[in-house]
């Protein structure tokens, strides 16, 4: 395809609506961010609100609940001091510790959650094979039934 020239006034008329163009878009990301922001500010006031309307409530409710968990928090605090006063690499070597307790309690359950699969299919075996093959009996009945009708 054979290149055109354009003329000086029509470069500057495509240079004028690229610019145009531009600023556009410049805008319009401005008003999303300014949309966004303006979103997160009512959500903050109305948590703000809410808060200012249930403060009473929300307080009797942290006051019941640290009673209740006394013992639990202030294990939780006991061993957050005790982190707090480990060297960096002792911190990542309890990290890891607790990050393998934790994998593998979820190995124990997932496999006891697995035995408890196979009893229970193993105790009902017999029920879901005569399940499954009066369910294709009758649809072969349906099958046959809709063919002689045929």
């Amino acid at each position: 395809m054979k290149a055109t020239k354009l003329t000086k006034k029509e470069l500057e008329n495509i240079a004028r609506l690229n610019a145009q163009a531009e600023e556009r878009r410049r805008l319009a990301e401005e008003e999303k961010k300014r949309a966004e922001l303006k979103k997160k500010y009512e959500r903050s006031e109305r948590q703000r609100a809410y808060y200012e309307a249930h403060k009473e409530k929300i307080a009797a409710y942290q006051k019941a609940y640290r009673e209740k968990n006394k013992e639990k928090i202030a294990a939780y605090q006991k061993a957050y001091r005790a982190v707090a006063k480990l060297s960096p690499e002792e911190r990542a070597a309890a990290a890891a510790k607790h990050e393998a307790e934790v994998a593998a309690k979820r190995a124990a359950k997932a496999k006891q959650q697995k035995e408890r699969q196979r009893a229970y299919y193993l105790e009902n075996r017999e029920k879901m094979l005569t399940y499954q093959r009066e369910y294709r009996r009758r649809l072969k009945a349906e099958k046959d039934a809709a063919s002689s009708a045929a």
